[in-house]
């Protein structure tokens, strides 16, 4: 049943990713408040999100309080009571989805033969483009900073190297434009492999998604981070 599952979210990224909903015209139109003193009056302040803090309490079926104690293990400040909660602490009011997009997330990872650094890069510039401000802030750290600067200000890839430019112009080009050029997916599948590309592809729309669930439920940033994209 999970392995099904699992393949519905797949094809739920690559839809929301390649044909469904456009990253760019649709986190071009607004910019979190992160940051600022006063949230709006539908956040709430222990969760800076329209997403209350779940509780255990909240949930009665065996299944989701196991899924619940799983996901509250994983990481220390899954239990924390303040903070933004992100994305997997947004998804735990289903707690068996959440625990299937935590699974899947990793299986993409570790089956896609990709050197962690390209994964790094693929997530900042999945971020970027989906004005995906919590994962960017989370993830641009693990990233070179004169890198950082030309994912994040959209500049010139001339310079990288092949791989770097690679990814970084595959993934503009998936939220901006109708297709993919050949080109650049010849560039990917010579460079990452058949599976690489697909897997790269698939971690792409799940940060692209992650940004959607960020924007429905308001998302702030911790208190003292900045926004980091300059343009809207």
């Amino acid at each position: 049943m999970r392995s099904v599952c699992a393949a519905g979210l797949s094809t739920i990224f690559a839809f929301v990713l390649l044909g469904g909903f456009s990253p760019r015209s649709a986190w071009s139109q607004t910019s979190p408040v992160a940051g600022a003193e006063k949230l709006p009056p539908d956040v709430n302040p222990n969760s800076l999100s329209r997403m209350p803090r779940a509780k255990r309490s909240d949930f009665t079926a065996e299944d989701d309080l196991k899924a619940f104690d799983h996901i509250m293990g994983m990481e220390p400040r899954f239990s924390a009571q303040t903070g933004a909660i992100g994305g997997t602490l947004t998804r735990i009011q289903l707690p068996t989805v959440a625990v299937m997009y935590r699974d899947l997330l990793a299986e993409m990872r570790a089956k896609s033969g990709i050197d962690p650094k390209y994964l790094e890069l693929t997530i900042i510039v999945a971020s970027r483009e989906s004005r995906n401000a919590t994962e960017w802030v989370g993830h641009a750290k693990n990233v070179p900073p004169n890198i950082v600067e030309i994912v994040r200000d959209n500049k010139s890839v001339a310079g990288l190297d092949q791989k770097e430019a690679a990814l970084i112009r595959f993934g503009r080009e998936q939220a901006r434009d109708p297709k993919v050029s050949s080109k650049t997916f010849a560039d990917m599948e010579r460079l990452f492999g058949r599976r690489g590309t697909l897997a790269i592809t698939l971690i792409n729309s799940y940060y692209s998604a992650s940004a959607m669930l960020f924007r429905t439920y308001d998302q702030q940033l911790d208190p003292g981070v900045p926004y980091p994209f300059a343009s809207k």
